[in-house]
């Protein structure tokens, strides 16, 4: 199981290399765009199931002979579509995960997913687990790597006793303002008793003086 990666080389062999070497992802085109844009996303789980029996553009003209005119072609925002050509991966994470990334731990998948969504490499279509992706399988960088390199627990360790500080800290000072807000609170109501006081014996001289 892989639950750390310590070189570049290993980010790129593990989370790029294995989608630039399958054979389990689609070209974006107006088929597939179509696909995704009217919910026929069996029609391209198909084409990557039956792939061994007919070509891409078998699939391709068939669905176009079943489903035309198609609709206008939508596009996915990358920072990455001018420097490289997507795959579309026309299942959802789940199945995703299960088929390139069974022996990698979760918490280093999603450490990694976060990054490649952030970069543009990764783009989830669909609510939940999703219908598809999309991905620009462009290899990491140096700089790439120095963001992928995960927080050492003693950094964690370090910034939860940081947050645990300022929490303690905050119920201090929530504490001496619930403490000063009795104070201010019972001095309102013994000055507000005073003045009552004061107002009757004003209106007790009032109606002796008239007797």
């Amino acid at each position: 199981m892989i639950f750390k990666i310590e070189t570049l080389k290993e980010y790129n062999d593990i989370f790029i290399e294995r989608i630039i070497s399958s054979d389990l992802f689609l070209p974006i085109d107006d088929i597939t765009l179509d696909a995704l844009h009217n919910n026929r996303i069996e029609s391209l789980r198909e084409i990557v199931e039956n792939s061994d029996n007919h070509d891409y553009s078998y699939y391709s003209d068939l669905y176009f002979l079943q489903h035309s005119p198609l609709t206008p072609s939508f596009l996915f925002s990358s920072p990455l579509s001018e420097s490289s050509i997507p795959y579309l991966y026309p299942y959802s994470k789940t199945s995703f995960i299960s088929s390139f990334y069974p022996d990698v731990f979760p918490s280093l998948l999603n450490h990694v997913f976060t990054y490649m969504k952030e970069t543009g490499r990764m783009i989830h279509i669909g609510q939940g687990a999703g219908k598809a992706l999309i991905l620009y399988p462009v290899l990491f960088s140096d700089s790439d790597f120095e963001s992928l390199l995960p927080t050492s627990y003693s950094e964690i360790v370090s910034s939860t006793v940081n947050v645990v500080s300022m929490i303690t800290q905050q119920q201090a000072d929530i504490s001496y303002l619930i403490k000063k807000n009795a104070e201010l609170t019972a001095k309102i109501q013994e000055l507000t008793n005073l003045n009552n006081d004061i107002q009757r014996m004003r209106e007790q001289e009032y109606l002796t003086t008239w007797r």
